[in-house]
Protein backbone atom coordinates (compact mmCIF):
# COMPACT_ATOMS: atom_id res chain seq x y z
CA UNK A 1 0.00 0.00 0.00
CA UNK A 2 2.60 2.61 -0.35
CA UNK A 3 1.85 5.33 -2.45
CA UNK A 4 4.44 7.86 -4.33
CA UNK A 5 3.84 11.03 -2.90
CA UNK A 6 6.36 12.95 -4.25
CA UNK A 7 4.13 13.33 -7.85
CA UNK A 8 1.61 15.02 -5.51
CA UNK A 9 4.39 17.41 -4.17
CA UNK A 10 5.89 20.10 -6.01
CA UNK A 11 9.58 20.54 -6.18
CA UNK A 12 11.34 21.89 -3.64
CA UNK A 13 12.39 25.67 -3.95
CA UNK A 14 15.57 26.89 -3.83
CA UNK A 15 14.78 30.75 -3.46
CA UNK A 16 15.47 31.70 0.16
CA UNK A 17 12.84 34.26 0.39
CA UNK A 18 10.05 31.47 -0.80
CA UNK A 19 11.53 29.01 1.64
CA UNK A 20 11.47 31.16 4.53
CA UNK A 21 7.61 32.17 3.86
CA UNK A 22 6.69 28.14 4.02
CA UNK A 23 8.68 27.82 7.17
CA UNK A 24 6.48 30.55 8.34
CA UNK A 25 3.37 29.39 6.86
CA UNK A 26 3.97 25.94 8.50
CA UNK A 27 4.80 27.51 11.78
CA UNK A 28 1.41 29.29 11.70
CA UNK A 29 -0.30 26.31 10.53
CA UNK A 30 1.13 24.14 13.30
CA UNK A 31 0.03 27.32 16.04
CA UNK A 32 -3.26 27.02 15.47
CA UNK A 33 -3.20 23.17 15.99
CA UNK A 34 -1.83 23.23 19.07
CA UNK A 35 -3.90 26.15 20.13
CA UNK A 36 -6.89 23.92 18.96
CA UNK A 37 -5.86 21.04 20.55
CA UNK A 38 -5.17 23.11 24.08
CA UNK A 39 -8.49 24.01 23.88
CA UNK A 40 -10.02 20.27 22.87
CA UNK A 41 -8.10 19.55 26.49
CA UNK A 42 -8.57 22.22 29.01
CA UNK A 43 -11.57 20.25 30.48
CA UNK A 44 -12.19 22.88 32.75
CA UNK A 45 -12.34 25.99 30.34
CA UNK A 46 -14.62 23.19 28.57
CA UNK A 47 -17.19 22.48 31.45
CA UNK A 48 -17.61 26.27 32.16
CA UNK A 49 -18.54 27.34 28.88
CA UNK A 50 -21.53 24.60 29.01
CA UNK A 51 -22.44 25.17 32.75
CA UNK A 52 -22.50 29.02 30.90
CA UNK A 53 -24.78 27.76 28.45
CA UNK A 54 -27.04 25.66 30.50
CA UNK A 55 -27.16 28.71 32.81
CA UNK A 56 -28.58 31.11 29.92
CA UNK A 57 -30.46 28.38 29.00
CA UNK A 58 -32.90 27.90 31.90
CA UNK A 59 -32.30 32.18 32.31
CA UNK A 60 -34.23 32.42 28.71
CA UNK A 61 -36.41 29.29 29.73
CA UNK A 62 -37.55 30.95 33.20
CA UNK A 63 -37.59 34.52 31.44
CA UNK A 64 -40.28 33.57 28.85
CA UNK A 65 -43.86 32.64 30.13
CA UNK A 66 -44.48 30.10 27.90
CA UNK A 67 -41.15 28.13 28.23
CA UNK A 68 -41.35 28.76 31.99
CA UNK A 69 -44.84 26.98 31.39
CA UNK A 70 -43.70 23.98 29.42
CA UNK A 71 -40.74 23.27 31.73
CA UNK A 72 -43.33 23.47 34.57
CA UNK A 73 -45.23 20.80 32.94
CA UNK A 74 -42.00 18.19 32.41
CA UNK A 75 -40.76 18.77 35.97
CA UNK A 76 -43.90 19.13 38.14
CA UNK A 77 -45.17 14.83 37.23
CA UNK A 78 -41.24 14.16 38.67
CA UNK A 79 -41.37 16.02 41.36
CA UNK A 80 -44.46 14.21 42.51
CA UNK A 81 -43.24 11.10 41.64
CA UNK A 82 -40.33 12.33 44.15
CA UNK A 83 -42.90 13.21 46.45
CA UNK A 84 -44.55 9.72 46.74
CA UNK A 85 -41.56 7.60 46.89
CA UNK A 86 -40.28 9.91 50.04
CA UNK A 87 -42.97 9.11 51.64
CA UNK A 88 -43.32 5.45 50.93
CA UNK A 89 -39.59 5.14 52.36
CA UNK A 90 -40.67 7.25 55.51
CA UNK A 91 -44.21 4.72 56.07
CA UNK A 92 -41.92 1.74 55.10
CA UNK A 93 -39.52 2.36 58.04
CA UNK A 94 -41.93 3.95 60.79
CA UNK A 95 -43.77 0.16 59.40
CA UNK A 96 -40.25 -1.56 60.50
CA UNK A 97 -39.77 0.02 63.86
Amino acid sequence: MSTDTSANQESPSTDPDQIEAEIEAKREELSETVDALGRKLDVKSQTQERAAEIKQRAQDTWQDPQARSEALKTVAPVLGGVGILVLLVGVARRARS
